[in-house]
């Protein structure tokens, strides 16, 4: 299942984009658990009591689903709603299927060492810039120096001061470490732009 990307840290409305494709995100996976089940747009508008044009624009993302809707849906469908919705983190039910999601459109992995589980994002597509693994490297390094100023003091506010920036960074992610992704991403273009024009150089001299 792809389903569409809200994502890009470049000057987009993040919130914006969000919303305007959540239509097109739960058509996607409306189509995509349909037809893994073999069933057509005519047996899914059958079994759900839906018409068969409402199913193609919810498909296609001309129409959101109410939430009475999905859950027809899901039923016809035999799948439990959240498998249509958007995921949220709310409760751990709803956080599987948060993860769920992430291995779909992230490509999570998952292993397994000393009985405990760990997460972690597969990067072999070779897109560096904006990767997951960087994000959460970063949000670690963060972690790790609010711990440790945390340890080396006893004053409550200080202490207050260091969760406060801490949790302002999050707030607003990812405008800190914007600037230092966009300069390595256009470092990796200009090498790659720049072999190019020296193998065209060196071809023209022959």
């Amino acid at each position: 299942m792809s389903l569409p990307l809200a994502h890009n840290p470049f000057g987009n409305d993040e919130l914006k984009i969000t919303k305007e494709t959540s239509a097109e995100r739960i058509g996607e996976r409306i189509r995509s658990i349909r037809e893994e089940k073999g069933l057509s747009r005519y047996d899914l508008a059958e079994t759900s009591g839906l018409d068969y044009d409402r199913i193609c624009k919810y498909e296609n993302g001309q129409r959101k689903p109410s939430d009475d809707v999905i859950r027809i849906m899901a039923n016809a469908l035999h799948i439990s709603p959240l498998a249509l919705s958007d995921p949220t983190t709310y409760g751990e039910i709803n956080a599987m299927f948060a993860l769920f999601e992430l291995e779909c459109i992230h490509d999570l992995q998952m292993v397994k060492k000393n009985n405990q589980v760990y997460l972690f994002f597969d990067d072999k597509s070779g897109n560096s810039f904006g990767s997951l693994n960087k994000y959460v490297e970063a949000w670690y390094e963060q972690k790790c120096l609010k711990d440790k100023a945390i340890k080396e003091t006893d004053d409550e506010d200080e202490i207050k001061q260091i969760i406060y920036q801490y949790n302002n960074w999050k707030y607003n992610f990812p405008s800190e470490m914007v600037d230092n992704l966009r300069i390595d991403y256009l470092k990796k273009k200009i090498a790659k732009e720049q072999a190019e024009l020296d193998k065209l150089e060196k071809k023209n001299q022959k």
